[in-house]
């Protein structure tokens, strides 16, 4: 009786993957699909913790057409500083509501992706990331340099959010089936910014960033040096007035805290990272809303090594805003700026990383 089970192991072994596999990794992600599998986590919404990380949990949407014998590709979203990963997921939604059709959520229901809002570091109900890996944790946060760290405990602590988004991916194939080459990340403001050092550390796991309405503030203090060239588009309002837009000459203050790159730096140094040439291409797209003082210009650098992408979506007149999302600043309207509706943030970040899979 044992060897008859034994054979029938072997042949569901065999029935799941086919002839054994020539290499190993391709044993090992088809191991992958069936030990999530057996997790038993079906289409819909969990919270759930990150091993080592107590108060640091996530949201994990496994859209409605999961598989799990089909490996998903996965988008990390990040709040800005200050909010958490609940607000992170209404803010993707043009009315703030969780059943808007207009949500990242839907639209990874739409498309097969699962998503993952992660929390930041807590200090009296202020969440952050560590997007700057600033000083030794002393602390305290001086700003010598005259730039703010733009992470506030996260930094002055000096949390090591490298070793928290490597535990939070280790997890996550243990529980879902994820496609390890589309793996992206995404967030706003002090998020945009820690997508931005994902993508500086972690070229081996991230295969591209959509950040919004923050700089690569991470140079600032430390090299940024991907093993490859890492695709990126980026959205940003000219008259955002937290992380302002600045110039190639001239970084501007956030918020009292200390200067931030600007946004043509920012793109500048990815351009050069990238290896792409010529000033790039610039398009001024459809105003399909001339009531919401926005326009958007899209600005894309060509002939990019590798595979690589700099996109810039400009946003003519809009705030710290997430393209057609929650206009969140509603206790003080106006205070952060106006929302664009010429774009929908979600829709074109996710074929900008439907294009791109890590290589």
């Amino acid at each position: 009786m044992r060897r008859l089970i034994a054979i029938g192991i072997v042949g569901v072994g065999l029935g799941l993957f086919g002839a054994m596999p020539a290499d190993a990794g391709t044993f090992q992600r088809g191991f992958q699909s069936v030990y999530a599998c057996s997790s038993r986590i079906m289409p819909g919404d969990y919270q759930r913790e990150v091993p080592g990380w107590p108060n640091r949990t996530y949201l994990l949407h496994v859209p409605a057409n999961y598989n799990c014998l089909r490996p998903a590709p996965v988008v990390i979203a990040l709040h800005g500083g200050g909010s958490n990963k609940e607000q992170m997921r209404l803010l993707t939604c043009p009315s703030g509501r969780a059943d808007d059709p207009g949500c990242l959520d839907a639209l990874a229901d739409r498309e097969g992706f699962i998503v993952v809002y992660p929390d930041g570091t807590e200090n009296l109900l202020w969440r952050t990331f560590n997007a700057t890996n600033w000083g030794t944790g002393t602390g305290e946060w001086t700003p010598s340099s005259g730039y703010a760290c733009v992470s506030g405990f996260a930094c002055s602590s000096n949390v090591d959010d490298l070793a928290y988004f490597n535990a939070l991916l280790d997890t996550l194939v243990s529980v879902v089936s994820v496609n390890r080459a589309r793996v992206y990340a995404t967030g706003i403001s002090n998020g945009a910014a820690m997508a931005q050092r994902l993508a500086c550390e972690m070229s081996d796991r991230i295969a591209a960033i959509a950040p919004v309405a923050g700089g690569n503030q991470y140079t600032i203090f430390q090299p940024c040096a991907p093993e490859r060239a890492v695709p990126v588009v980026e959205f940003h309002g000219t008259t955002d007035p937290s992380w302002g837009f600045g110039s190639m000459n001239e970084d501007l203050d956030l918020n009292g805290q200390g200067l931030v790159i600007s946004v043509p730096r920012t793109m500048e140094g990815w351009r050069i990272r990238d290896g792409c040439v010529g000033a790039g291409t610039i398009e001024d797209l459809p105003d399909l809303d001339p009531t919401d003082g926005t326009t958007v210009t899209r600005v894309s650098y060509e002939g990019c090594r590798d595979g690589g992408e700099v996109v810039l979506y400009r946003i003519n007149g809009g705030g710290h805003m997430w393209p057609d999302g929650y206009q969140w600043d509603n206790v003080f309207p106006g205070a952060y700026g106006p929302t664009t509706r010429d774009i929908n943030g979600n829709e074109v970040m996710w074929e900008f990383f439907k294009a791109h899979p890590l290589r």
